[in-house]
C-alpha cells in the first residue's frame, strides 16, 4: 500500500514539473522583428539575426519571429503590416517613410524606454527625432554617395587626375571615349532602368546636390524643386551625357545589368554608387578611387540615417525597446559591418570597421546633404523617378519632368 502511495505521488511530482514546464512555456511572449536584406541573399540576414539574438530572446523568454523585407516592396509591406495591426513591434525604416507613418501615429515615441546615459552613448540620437520627438532610433547611418573610378581603367585612357567639377567630367568621359578601351568597356553608367526610386541617389541627386537643389526644404514643410534652376539644370546635365556627350551608354535605358556588378567585372571606368559596394570591388580585385562629388555650385554629399523604430500598437514595449537596444549594442552592429554590409559605428562603444579609405570623411564629414522627412515623401520621389525615366526615353523635357513632380507633390498636398 505504502509503495503504491509512494508511486502515486511520484507520478503527481511529475505531472506537476511537466505542467510547469508547459505553463512555463506558454510564459513566452511573442515579439516580431522586420529587417531588410543587406548580405548577398536574403538567407545572410536571416541567419545573422538568428545566431545573433536568439541568446538576447532565448533569455527574456520570448518567440522571436524574424522577417526580411525585400526594399522592392518594404513601404506596401510596412504601410499594409501598420495600417492592419499585423506590423512588426520593430522594424526598420528610411527617412523617406517617415512622415506617412508618424502621422498615421503607428510609431511610438522611445523617450520613456531610454535612459539619457543610454541615448547619449549613440552618435546619431539627434537624427532619431521627427516633429520633436524621439520616433526613432539611427542603426544604418553614412553609406556615403560617391563617384568610383577603376583606376587600372583611368590609368589605361591616360587619366592621372580624376574630374572634380560637371565640365571636367565631361572631359574625363570623352577622354576615356577616345581611348577606345574595348567593346564591353563603358566610360560611366547610371541604372535608370531599376524599378525602384533609389535610383535617384545614384542617377540624378549628386547632380541636384551639386547644382544648388533640394528635392525639400529642410524642415520637410514642401517640395523644393522650384526654388532655383537646379533641379531643371541637374536633369537637363543628366539627359545630355547620354544623349549630347555620349558618355552614358544607350544600354543604361534597356538592357544593361546592374552598374555595381559590371564595375566588379572591370567593365565601368566610372560609376556613382554607395559605399557599401566598395567591399565587393576589393573582393573582385579592382584598384578603386572615389571622389564624394562633382562640383557645379557648390560640393554635396549624400548620406543616408535609416532607422529602427518601435510599433505603437506592441503590446510589449519594455521588451521590445530591450530587443532595439540590443540590436544597436557595439558587439553585434561590429558583426553586422562585418559579415553583412559595412558601415561607419553608430555608438561610442563600436569600433570602426567601414571601408578604410571612407574613414577619413566620416571623421570629419564635409558639405552632407541628407533627405529630410517630408510628408508623401515617398510618392513624390517615387514620382520623380517615374518622370525621369520618361525624360530619359526623350518623352519629357526636362522642364516637363520637374513641373510634372511639383504639380503631383501639390495635389498630394
Amino acid at each position: 500500500m505504502k509503495k503504491l502511495i509512494g508511486c502515486l505521488l511520484l507520478i503527481l511530482v511529475i505531472l506537476a514539473m511537466v505542467t510547469g514546464c508547459k505553463k512555463s512555456e506558454e510564459k513566452k511572449t511573442d515579439l516580431t522583428f522586420w529587417w531588410p536584406p543587406f548580405g548577398t541573399a536574403e538567407s545572410m540576414d536571416m541567419e545573422f539575426w538568428t545566431k545573433n539574438l536568439t541568446p538576447w530572446a532565448d533569455a527574456n523568454k520570448v518567440n522571436l519571429s524574424i522577417e526580411i523585407t525585400p526594399w522592392e516592396t518594404i513601404e506596401e509591406k510596412y504601410l499594409t503590416g501598420l495600417s492592419s495591426g499585423a506590423g512588426p513591434d520593430v522594424g526598420y525604416m528610411y527617412a523617406e517613410m517617415l512622415d506617412q507613418f508618424v502621422t498615421m501615429g503607428s510609431l511610438e515615441d522611445l523617450a520613456p524606454y531610454f535612459s539619457q546615459a543610454e541615448l547619449d552613448n549613440y552618435l546619431y540620437t539627434n537624427m532619431g527625432y521627427v516633429y520633436g520627438k524621439l520616433y526613432t532610433l539611427p542603426v544604418i547611418v553614412g553609406n556615403i554617395r560617391v563617384f568610383f573610378f577603376n583606376t587600372d581603367l583611368t590609368a589605361k585612357a591616360g587619366i592621372t587626375t580624376l574630374p572634380r567639377t560637371w565640365d571636367e567630367f565631361i572631359e574625363f568621359g570623352k577622354k576615356v571615349n577616345a581611348a577606345n578601351l574595348g567593346s564591353d568597356i563603358y566610360t560611366y553608367v547610371p541604372q535608370w532602368t531599376e524599378r525602384h526610386y533609389g535610383t535617384l541617389q545614384e542617377a540624378y541627386y549628386p547632380f541636384l546636390w551639386t547644382a544648388g537643389g533640394d528635392i525639400f526644404t529642410q524642415d520637410g514643410s514642401r517640395i523644393a524643386l522650384q526654388d532655383n534652376d537646379a533641379a531643371v539644370r541637374a536633369a537637363r546635365f543628366v539627359h545630355d551625357l547620354l544623349y549630347v556627350h555620349r558618355i552614358a551608354p544607350p544600354e543604361s535605358l534597356s538592357s544593361m545589368g546592374n552598374a555595381a556588378e559590371l564595375f566588379a567585372q572591370g567593365k565601368i571606368v566610372c560609376m556613382h554608387g554607395a559605399g557599401t559596394v566598395a567591399s565587393t570591388f576589393d573582393e573582385a580585385g579592382i584598384n578603386w578611387d572615389f571622389v564624394t562629388s562633382l562640383k557645379d555650385k557648390r560640393e554635396a554629399v549624400q548620406l543616408v540615417a535609416d532607422v529602427l523604430f518601435m510599433n505603437s500598437a506592441s503590446k510589449n514595449k519594455e521588451l521590445a525597446a530591450s530587443l532595439m537596444k540590443e540590436i544597436t549594442k557595439p558587439s553585434i552592429m561590429e558583426a553586422l559591418h562585418t559579415e553583412l554590409s559595412p558601415f561607419p559605428p553608430i555608438s561610442k562603444g563600436e569600433a570602426y570597421k567601414d571601408n578604410p579609405k571612407f574613414r577619413s570623411f566620416y571623421e570629419n564629414p564635409q558639405n552632407v546633404v541628407i533627405i529630410p522627412v517630408a510628408k508623401n515623401n515617398f510618392q513624390i520621389q517615387d514620382n520623380l523617378f517615374r518622370n525621369l525615366q520618361q525624360m530619359m526615353m526623350n518623352e519629357m523635357t526636362p522642364e516637363q519632368a520637374v513641373q510634372e513632380t511639383v504639380n503631383y507633390a501639390n495635389l498630394l498636398n
